[in-house]
């Protein structure tokens, strides 16, 4: 995903869109910093810590995931996801989304 963001900066720097594209260095900028996070809907038989080893950045521990769910949900229990709700997982930057 990092890559099409770098790619679509440039071209908007080559049609003169430097506004934009400076925005969009920005976000870059952040992702590299902050790393990226995505929100992740459970599905039956997921686990938490599987689902970190799955899709997670390598870099964040799993106390690191847990700790931010918890900055945005703070009744966050990793040891009782229910089907259907939203986690928050830091990916690495080459994730790919649909």
């Amino acid at each position: 995903m990092l890559k099409k963001i770098v790619k679509l900066a440039s071209r908007l720097d080559e049609i003169g869109l430097t506004k934009e594209a400076d925005y969009l260095d920005q976000v870059i900028k952040k992702i590299a910093e902050e790393g990226m996070v995505i929100k992740h809907t459970v599905i039956a038989g997921e686990v938490f810590s599987k689902i970190v080893e799955a899709f997670g950045d390598p870099k964040y521990s799993l106390k690191d995931q847990i700790e931010l769910n918890k900055k945005d949900n703070p009744s966050f229990n990793p040891d009782k996801l229910q089907i259907g709700q939203q986690i928050l997982l830091y990916v690495p930057p080459e994730f790919e989304t649909n």
